[in-house]
């Protein structure tokens, strides 16, 4: 059952009681005067002079303005208030308080928008609702929070808020944009590479076609010497075979003339001693008797 009588929620709200802060069924729970940042640790004290600084993706942790404590039958339920909502800010808190809790209240607060967001002292962080449950003996409660009852930070939950680590909106921004220039600059140079390629390839190109055109000349040319060896090579057979023709022709008309000069020699033997010698012999004979008379 919900606890909505004003007296009896100021008896659970022991300290830093509001009456501002009650609503028809519910107690608005406020920032108090500490907070740790994320990441560090470092805690951070909240006045209305220093409002805690929250930049775009930062996380902080702040401690309730009230301290609440809760009997055996009672408990407690959170709710997130919209105008943290609205300004991009994530509460980040567990939902339930168990009854015989004692102590204040710790929030996790998120920037999730992209500008920065001052967290005012006193701001309403979230509603708390308080309800009445039936006892169960035996069943064994929280209890109060030592370091929380008193107003402190729990030392393990400093410890691993120092280790806790978020990319902030603008730290993630820059390495976008880091990250878009070296692309757009990558982006040049392959255009500047590729027009230098494209300058390369033209030349290849016709050298490529150069090379082509000298590869078939010689093709042609490889062939042409080849059929001119064959052409040699019968041209040499014809000229073994016309040697060997005119060697017999010379052959054949040397005897010829051999034995047409034998027979000349013959002949002329023949006229000589059976014509001429005899002629002129008989013409010495007539001269030489002429002169003797």
């Amino acid at each position: 059952m919900v606890i909505n009588d004003p007296e009896r929620i100021k008896g659970l709200v022991i300290e830093g009681f509001d009456a501002d802060s009650l609503n028809a069924s519910s107690y608005d729970v406020r920032v108090g005067s500490k907070a740790l940042r994320g990441g560090s640790a470092e805690e951070y004290t909240v006045t209305t002079e220093k409002p805690i600084e929250m930049e775009p993706g930062s996380y902080v942790a702040v401690m309730s303005a009230e301290k609440v404590r809760l009997g055996s039958k009672e408990s407690a339920i959170l709710g997130a208030k919209r105008n943290l909502s609205y300004a991009g800010i994530i509460l980040l808190t567990g939902m339930q308080v168990h009854p015989g809790y004692e102590g204040h209240l710790v929030f996790g607060l998120f920037n999730a928008s992209g500008k920065t967001f001052w967290l005012q002292f006193e701001t309403k962080l979230c509603t708390i609702t308080f309800l009445e449950v039936a006892e169960r003996p035996g069943l064994k409660t929280n209890g109060a929070d030592k370091d929380l009852a008193s107003g402190k930070f729990p030392p393990g939950f400093i410890e691993r808020f120092a280790e806790f680590k978020t990319q902030g909106w603008i730290g993630l921004e820059k390495s976008v944009g880091i990250v878009t220039t070296d692309l757009a600059a990558l982006k040049t140079e392959l255009q500047s590479l590729r027009a230098k390629v494209d300058d390369i390839h033209g030349p290849i190109k016709k050298l490529t076609e150069d090379v082509t055109r000298v590869s078939e000349a010689v093709r042609v040319t490889d062939e042409t010497v080849k059929a001119l060896a064959v052409q040699h090579g019968e041209l040499m057979k014809d000229v073994a075979g016309l040697g060997r023709d005119h060697a017999e022709r010379r052959g054949r008309n040397t005897v010829i003339i051999s034995i047409v000069v034998a027979l000349l020699s013959i002949a002329a033997t023949s006229f000589w001693n059976n014509y001429l010698s005899p002629m002129l012999s008989k013409a010495a004979h007539v001269e030489t008797g002429t002169r003797a008379k």
